[in-house]
């Protein structure tokens, strides 16, 4: 079951703007999550309530009352407000990515991983595929910086090594994705893991960039490469 605190209004800590806020307050999932970890619905149609944004100025954040160093001169840079007038995505998009630009602006890459990679879902869920391969290739140019410096955007190795690959298959970089499963699935223990990692190369050889729940991955009967 979803809930909302219906038109709760909330004060912008940057602009000091009162307006009205639809805040969510509890979801559910009544199925499993895509295999780049979009969750099912209830929960996946209240994305639209999941950031909150400033009718005035235009900020983005989870909380719009919540003090953040340096988030005015952010606002008022340039390149915020290019992205906050951009028409180039679906508005729910344009806000997730608004959302990413503060973060990776103020050093914040583990917030802006997942942000990104909720605008890829807001392009998929409003039908806009040039958009949607135009995040997952900003997430993919973040997530794998980090990667090649040992840091994990999302919470461990596995967990990442599976989102990026399924975010290169998706934006038909098939031998990108070929190659990280290649490198990565001898030296991953995690069963699960595992077995999403050779779901994806039966993908990639099918060269298929559709969207793939995890459950599919379970039903998979191909074997996964050994672990070392």
């Amino acid at each position: 079951m979803t809930t909302y605190n219906h038109e709760k209004s909330v004060r912008c800590v940057v602009c000091g703007t009162s307006g009205p806020q639809i805040i969510l307050t509890s979801s559910n999932t009544l199925e499993g999550p895509d295999l780049d970890t979009r969750p099912g619905e209830m929960l996946r149609s209240t994305m639209e309530h999941w950031l909150q944004q400033c009718h005035s100025c235009g900020y983005v954040a989870e909380d719009l009352t919540e003090e953040r160093p340096d988030a005015s001169a952010v606002v008022s840079s340039p390149g915020y407000k290019t992205l906050l007038h951009s028409t180039n995505y679906p508005d729910l998009a344009r806000k997730f990515l608004l959302k990413a630009h503060m973060d990776q602006v103020l050093g914040a890459p583990h917030d802006a991983a997942p942000s990104l990679l909720s605008a890829v879902w807001a392009c998929d869920e409003y039908g806009s595929p040039t958009q949607a391969t135009a995040c997952r290739k900003q997430a993919l140019a973040l997530i794998q910086g980090a990667f090649e410096h040992n840091s994990f955007l999302f919470e461990d190795k596995g967990t990442t090594v599976a989102i990026l690959t399924d975010l290169l298959r998706r934006a038909a970089l098939f031998e990108q994705s070929d190659t990280l499963i290649d490198d990565q699935a001898p030296i991953i223990a995690e069963p699960l893991i595992r077995k999403l990692l050779c779901f994806q190369k039966y993908l990639i050889g099918r060269r298929d960039v559709g969207m793939h729940k995890i459950s599919e991955a379970h039903a998979f009967g191909g074997d996964p490469p050994e672990a070392n």
